[in-house]
């Protein structure tokens, strides 16, 4: 139990490796156009869309990074099947999560 438990734990260093670069993008751009949301400064708007879009993905990010670090060999099929996984139940899922929308919008 207590290798499986730190073969988890090296596994996600790599994603969770990502959160102060995604921290560092944004706070930059909102540093350099605090109240504009980047809208006043072209590199800020990129600084804080780059943080957004490691932020937004963080979920792919843990499931690839999961699905890489607990495989045995240590192949890109693993990887692959960590989007697959991912991919698939948030595409089927995304109609309900649209209906649930709409009828919490009519209360």
């Amino acid at each position: 139990m207590k290798e499986y438990m730190q073969k988890m734990g090296r596994s996600l260093m790599l994603p969770v490796a990502t959160l102060p670069v995604a921290a560092l993008f944004t706070g930059i751009g909102y540093w350099i156009d605090p109240t504009g949301w980047g809208a006043n400064n072209v590199l800020a708007a990129f600084m804080i869309q780059a943080g957004q879009t490691i932020l937004n993905n963080l979920g792919l990010l843990f499931a690839v990074g999961l699905a890489f670090g607990m495989s045995k060999d240590k192949d890109g099929s693993a990887a692959l099947a960590g989007v697959v996984s991912f991919l698939v139940p948030m595409t089927l899922l995304n109609p309900l999560w649209r209906l649930c929308k709409e009828s919490m919008s009519k209360k």
